[in-house]
């Protein structure tokens, strides 16, 4: 079992744990976000190179009017 260590912690020591703690969180999110971002990517990528090109550009399609 674990020792729980109990000792006091200074004001600013404290701060700094919860400064670094919330950087620590703010990297985790942003890293998250980009991974699935690229995961999304990777989908839409294989998909577009898997589906037919008829039906991606089908005759006509560069007409807009």
């Amino acid at each position: 079992m674990k020792a729980v260590d109990n000792k006091l912690e200074s004001y600013a020591v404290q701060q700094q744990r919860i400064a670094h703690r919330s950087a620590q969180r703010k990297a985790f999110y942003r890293n998250q976000a980009i991974g699935l971002l690229l995961a999304a990517a990777a989908v839409l990528t294989y998909r577009l190179f898997h589906t037919p090109s008829g039906w991606l550009f089908p005759p006509g399609w560069w007409r807009l009017w």
